[in-house]
């Protein structure tokens, strides 16, 4: 009896550590710096909106409030969030909504919830024709 109350007890102290082990190995943050299209999420989300077409109203509802991201040129979309110590850049990429961009930032994937903490965004070189 005491070996099995001795196993259940390691069982339960390992089972949680091993647990936490493995979402801290998944969830790696990165700095990166991709290129793609600022987005209005409410729009993307709601209807599939994007692109020149769209970009009038893609500044009315950032400027509205509505949540940014950027469709990244590998077609992954990403939600742009505040840099803490650049504030300035998120605002910066909130004002170049429905424009193509490169922006340098911190990537998490939190809760299935990719994210990219803007640092420093710009307008993206176009390529030659």
């Amino acid at each position: 009896m005491r070996k099995i109350l001795i196993a259940v007890l390691i069982a339960a102290i390992a089972i949680p550590v091993a647990a936490q082990a493995k979402t801290k190995a998944v969830a790696k943050d990165a700095t990166v710096t991709v290129k793609g299209e600022i987005l209005d999420l409410s729009c993307y989300l709601g209807h599939g909106a994007k692109g020149e077409k769209h970009k009038e109203c893609a500044v009315k509802c950032v400027n509205a409030g509505g949540p940014a991201g950027i469709l990244t040129d590998k077609g992954q979309v990403m939600l742009l969030v505040l840099d803490h110590e650049k504030m300035e850049a998120l605002g910066a990429a909130r004002g170049m909504a429905g424009e193509m961009v490169e922006i340098t930032g911190m990537t998490s994937k939190k809760g299935g919830m990719s994210t990219l903490s803007v640092s420093e965004v710009k307008k993206a070189e176009m390529a030659a024709k």
